[in-house]
């Protein structure tokens, strides 16, 4: 499946700007699609405009199977290209 933009939601800012002048914020997502097709690279490309570096996403994946639950860590580069890498 697809990233899907209305599961995706801007929980909160956390703490003080980065360096950058952008501010951590934490994400939440829910998702029929299983964790390792979220954390697959790209996959929140069409959320770059709300992620920035550094920003954390709070996933519920396959919510109409096994569900599981993982928090990532966003990297953005300078073509809005997002990554992520599990933390949990």
């Amino acid at each position: 499946m697809a990233y899907t933009a209305s599961a995706f939601k801007t929980v909160m800012n956390l703490g003080a700007p980065t360096s950058t002048g952008t501010v951590v914020k934490l994400h939440a997502y829910a998702t029929n699609d299983t964790l390792a097709t979220v954390a697959g690279a790209n996959y929140f490309n069409d959320a770059a405009t709300y992620i920035d570096t550094g920003d954390l996403i709070l996933v519920s994946g396959d919510i109409d199977g096994t569900p599981a639950t993982n928090c990532y860590v966003a990297s953005k580069d300078a073509s809005d290209n997002i990554t992520t890498a599990g933390i949990v």
